[in-house]
């Protein structure tokens, strides 16, 4: 489901028939553990779909009813990245849920406290994080800005170190510029894309990470 879930991001991104497949397919109904790990996905397609005040009542539930302890300490970080990409939105960004203390108030005190949290939990329990969903090593955190016209600020995340570099696909899938490939060690980074090059229309851009693709981001050029 994780795969049908990335395919989805990185062609048709219709995240709404997505989301009813997760919520009403009968073989994922009849499993308890699809039917947790399609729970967590619609979610995703919420967030996809810009339906942020329904995914903060969702992670909102989840620290107030998990299933364990650490499910409760990732919903919290969920919940904090989910205000980030909600503040992008003009319309949406004063919204507070029923938990505003998790609100992060800046991105930085937001990772200050993100590293907090995961120092709670132990390793094997922070795979189960949303962020390691897919077993990817890495995460787009923000490309700004969007729509965007001589370069891009791709603001990411390693969660070891890797050789990572960033590719830009246009609508019909095909590679338009390929940036040059970067060791990182585990943490934050910030890097720079030009589009000086690249004509105006709509773009995928993804993160690879030691040959693997791990995560994508549509963005606009205009000159």
């Amino acid at each position: 489901m994780n795969e049908l879930f990335f395919l989805e991001d990185q062609t048709d991104q219709d995240f709404e028939n997505l989301k009813t497949f997760y919520a009403s397919d009968s073989i994922v109904n009849n499993d308890s553990i699809l039917t947790i790990t399609a729970d967590v996905l619609a979610n995703r397609c919420e967030i996809k779909l810009g339906n942020y005040i329904s995914a903060i009542d969702w992670f909102e539930e989840v620290i107030d009813d998990p299933l364990c302890s650490s499910d409760s300490i990732f919903a919290i970080i969920d919940l904090g990245y989910t205000y980030l990409m909600m503040s992008e939105d003009s319309l949406k960004s004063s919204f507070e849920g029923r938990k505003p203390q998790f609100k992060p108030k800046s991105y930085p005190s937001f990772i200050a406290y993100r590293n907090y949290l995961l120092s709670l939990v132990d390793g094997t329990a922070q795979m189960n994080s949303w962020n390691l969903l897919n077993n990817k090593i890495g995460k787009l955190i923000s490309v700004f800005p969007n729509p965007a016209s001589d370069h891009l600020t791709i603001q990411f995340e390693l969660n070891e170190s890797a050789n990572a570099q960033f590719k830009l696909f246009n609508s019909l899938g095909q590679e338009i510029l390929s940036g040059k490939r970067s060791t990182y060690d585990k943490g934050l980074y910030e890097a720079a894309l030009s589009l000086d090059a690249v004509p105006e229309g709509i773009y995928i851009i993804q993160m690879v990470a030691d040959q693997r693709v791990q995560d994508g981001k549509k963005v606009s050029v205009i000159k």
